[in-house]
């Protein structure tokens, strides 16, 4: 079916499944749909899912049934709450959210982190058509910036800042670069470093094995 129709569908699936109830203008107002589309896609899940739903004459919405199983979701707390974080760190707002009736919830906030968009374009760029660039880059071990040529081939994500993961020209070694330590980006060229010798990186360690050879 189409991705718009089953983005619908899922939809429909998570406010039965986390709040037990869902109506046509929930589907209206959430996708900015017409009201004969919204029936047509509550007819719909109705067929892909029978026995899911049961409408309430009185109320006027459509409720989950005692043998609702979800259908078009893998229903899993990490993703409910990871709604909850981005609407609170302003990254999702509330009507952006498939949550409807939010509980009352709070959490710290992440310190902002900005990144430059344009020193992400070309980064991206550096990784999408394998090649080099020079950045000024702001290290912890000298007082003062350089210019070093580098070969990004990852983006990686550590819970609190965004780092690059490249090919470091003046060690000759692979390394962790942090976005915010980037003063400039210059320079691109075509490079020939395979990211695939990148051991470090691309070796998988299990934590709980590592543990037991350490003891």
């Amino acid at each position: 079916m189409p991705w718009s129709t089953e983005r619908r569908l899922e939809f429909i699936d998570f406010r039965l499944y986390w709040e037990g109830r869902i109506n046509r203008k929930d589907l209206i107002e959430f996708f900015g749909i017409s009201v004969p589309q919204s029936s047509a896609d509550l007819r719909k899940y109705q067929e892909k899912a029978p026995g899911n739903i049961d409408y309430d004459k009185s109320g006027k919405f459509y409720y989950a049934t005692s043998d609702f199983t979800p259908v078009f979701i893998s229903p899993g707390s990490s993703d409910y709450l990871a709604q909850l974080h981005l609407i609170s760190d302003n990254i999702c707002k509330e009507g952006e959210s498939f949550i409807g009736d939010l509980p009352s919830f709070d959490s710290i906030p992440n310190p902002a982190r900005s990144v430059d968009p344009e020193f992400l374009r070309a980064i991206l760029k550096s990784i999408n058509k394998k090649m080099s660039l020079k950045i000024e880059y702001q290290s912890m071990s000298r007082p003062a910036p350089i210019w070093r040529r580098i070969v990004p081939h990852t983006l990686a994500y550590n819970g609190h800042r965004w780092h690059i993961r490249a090919y470091d020209y003046e060690r000759k070694m692979f390394r962790d670069f942090l976005f915010g330590r980037i003063l400039n980006i210059r320079d691109h060229k075509p490079d020939e470093i395979d990211a695939s010798t990148d051991l470090l990186w691309n070796t998988l360690l299990d934590e709980a094995a590592t543990r037991q050879k350490k003891n």
